[in-house]
């Protein structure tokens, strides 16, 4: 909220100007295709976003085992990398059966997460072009029916409703089927993969909203077209969250910020088990050489005990939540909410190392505990 009130408050602070003297100091000049200018912004994720989220994360993890397992395996898989590259992952899977079934079978449980993105500027059309060229809005829609849906307020939303088979029509994927064929060497069984994974894809639908307001334009996606709305009035938006009550103290203030959640959503943004994903790739990497095989057997009982300690170290506990912020001679923030009673008396316990931040050359410091560390030690001292 009053995000060009508050940028501007921002910039002019000395911090600020420290701060980007370091960035052009470090980092190279790049291009960045100036944005409308922009008032005030929302992301809002819906009720049924969480399952999407899990989902997004366990692709990221089977990425992260493949890539483990090139390590150790060597072949196609070696050049993957740690950081998730969509057009890798497709490289791979055409050259492993094991990827690419793990990817159809992520494929056919996967639904479109519910997502909407608002902005409020002054240019509301050239905020709604920049999302439609973003997102390629034209390779998607094609002929697909539409519908309006027109709100109290007068904001008008046109729900686009994508089917894929109409975009993978059957003699697209026979084209593309036939192309690959040529262009790689494939058994029997890798094209039968391939061509179901072609077909799981080609029956979701999901549906592409856009919407223009008075000063404002959205951009949504959802599983369906009920799931696609706007609050009505304060008392239909978050601002009826019983989260928010304990932050109604700051209601007149001039606000840069403003945030609510749930726990379970934020407990599906962060995974119990970060490493076993890597772990087994590497394992299974041992498995596959000779040499190695017998110390990958041995080391597999470690594995469970591991897996148990990560979920004791990382397993999420957070409750609904709000927060609050606003510049107002630096950084101001107020939440209440978001973790458990054990969690935040972990927290609020001084750390012997906030008295570093206090020095005047520092430009950008955190300090704090750590419940996940707290849960560890008790475990292990």
């Amino acid at each position: 909220m009053n995000l060009r009130k508050h940028a501007e408050a921002l910039k002019s602070s000395r911090w600020w100007q420290e701060m980007m003297a370091l960035v052009d100091e470090k980092t190279p000049t790049t291009d960045v295709t100036a944005w409308p200018v922009v008032e005030e912004a929302f992301v809002a994720f819906g009720k049924d976003s969480t399952k999407g989220i899990v989902m997004l994360r366990q692709l990221n993890d089977l990425y992260n085992e493949t890539a483990y397992r090139g390590m150790m395996s060597g072949g196609i898989l070696k050049g993957l990398g740690t950081q998730f590259d969509a057009a890798k992952m497709l490289e791979a899977a055409l050259h492993d059966a094991q990827v690419l079934e793990a990817l159809v079978l992520w494929l056919e449980r996967f639904e479109m997460p519910p997502l909407m993105i608002g902005v409020a500027s002054p240019e509301p059309e050239k905020v709604l072009q920049k999302f439609s060229n973003d997102i390629r809005l034209s390779e998607w829609l094609g002929d697909a029916p539409q519908s309006r849906i027109i709100t109290t307020q007068g904001e008008q939303i046109t729900v686009h409703e994508v089917a894929m088979d109409e975009i993978l029509t059957v003699d697209r994927r026979r084209e593309w089927m036939e192309a690959l064929g040529k262009a790689v060497p494939l058994l029997p069984e890798m094209r039968d993969r391939i061509a179901r994974g072609l077909d799981v894809l080609a029956r979701k639908k999901w549906v592409l909203a856009l919407g223009l307001g008075k000063e404002r334009a959205y951009v949504a996606v959802a599983k369906s077209k009920e799931q696609v709305r706007l609050a009505n009035a304060a008392e239909d938006s978050m601002l009826s969250r019983p989260e928010m009550r304990a932050l109604d103290a700051n209601a007149l203030r001039s606000l840069g910020l403003m945030a609510c959640w749930d726990g379970v959503f934020l407990n599906a943004l962060q995974s119990d088990e970060p490493f076993q994903p890597m772990l087994r790739g590497l394992l299974a990497g041992l498995h596959s050489e000779t040499m190695f095989a017998g110390m990958a057997r041995r080391l597999e009982p470690v594995m469970v005990e591991l897996a148990v300690a990560e979920r004791a170290c990382y397993r999420g506990d957070y409750t609904n939540g709000a927060l609050v912020a606003w510049w107002e001679g630096g950084l101001q923030m107020e939440w209440a909410g978001g973790m458990s009673t054990s969690s935040a008396a972990v927290l609020s316990k001084p750390s012997a190392l906030s008295p570093l931040l206090d020095d005047a050359s520092v430009l950008l410091g955190v300090s704090g505990q750590s419940t996940a560390q707290g849960a560890v030690i008790s475990r292990l001292g």
